[in-house]
């Protein structure tokens, strides 16, 4: 018997298992399911005031539009973003390049450069005030199991020992997947041999 019971649970509260989690929630359908979201790590997040976050993340109109409709792109707007008018991509062999420029597509910019943090921060934000969302922190999955004699669902182990069950469970826990690894999904992965750095001016 699971201690919990959802629609829905998203593993990890990053920024795609945040944006997910939102949106869902916000739909038509998702105002009447049960989401849960869990995250590993806590969800205290540093003064983001006092400090920049060296990850940023290019965020087109499209990626813009979402964070407006799940409402948290005026969050984030009035806080620390940049808009990005031309962006130029290039392999250093030479053997690939490819230019985009806001001229192109007769717009003022192409997008918005955001600190990671502050994106999190806002979709963390968001989903607390959702009644139909619960975050559970710190909440690290070990194990899935798969009921028999049900057509579908899952019933997941966290590491303090509670049973969730959910009908859904979507996994946005990151590149060292602890959902991927117990759902015996491959990876095919390889090493490029390259190197980089990356430099916030």
């Amino acid at each position: 018997m699971a201690d919990r019971e959802y629609d829905v649970v998203v593993a990890g509260a990053g920024m795609v298992g945040a944006a997910f989690a939102a949106l869902l929630a916000t739909t038509e359908s998702g105002k009447k399911m049960r989401i849960a979201v869990l995250e590993a790590r806590s969800f205290e997040m540093p003064d983001l005031s006092e400090c920049f976050d060296p990850r940023v993340v290019a965020l087109t109109a499209t990626s813009q539009k979402l964070l407006k409709d799940v409402g948290v792109w005026e969050r984030i707007a009035t806080q620390r973003v940049c808009p990005y008018q031309r962006m130029e991509v290039w392999e250093a062999d030479g053997t690939g390049h490819i230019e985009f420029d806001c001229a192109e597509v007769r717009q003022p910019s192409l997008g918005h450069i955001v600190e990671n943090a502050l994106v999190v921060e806002a979709l963390l934000a968001r989903l607390e005030e959702l009644e139909n969302v619960e975050l559970l922190c710190p909440a690290m999955v070990v194990d899935l199991q798969r009921p028999t004699g049900q057509a579908g669902g899952v019933v997941i182990s966290l590491a303090d020992g509670q049973l969730i069950a959910a009908k859904l469970l979507a996994a946005a826990d990151g590149a060292q997947s602890k959902v991927r690894e117990l759902c015996g999904l491959q990876l095919r992965q390889w090493e490029y041999g390259h190197h980089a750095i990356v430099t916030t001016v």
